[in-house]
């Protein structure tokens, strides 16, 4: 459990660790409808879902990469 003194180390801790899905797609190298696809495959689940936007974890998003052990460049090829 989290717990924050501030309201900015809170806000601090959500720009840090929550991302959107073109953040998850410059993360990636992937194009923003090519995370949609993963979400929409089951392939990558968002934290949060809007009619609009999607969130995800930061840290889930990167540990995705480095259990692939691949770099950014490679890993939508490996979701292909």
């Amino acid at each position: 459990m989290y717990t924050f003194e501030t309201e900015d180390n809170l806000k601090q801790f959500i720009a840090d660790h929550v991302v959107i899905t073109s953040e998850v797609a410059e993360i990636y190298g992937c194009s923003r409808q090519f995370i949609r696809k993963l979400v929409l495959t089951g392939k990558l689940h968002p934290s949060r879902q809007f009619p609009t936007a999607q969130l995800f974890w930061r840290p889930e998003v990167e540990a995705r990469v480095n259990s692939y052990h691949l770099d950014k460049a490679d890993i939508c090829h490996h979701w292909v």
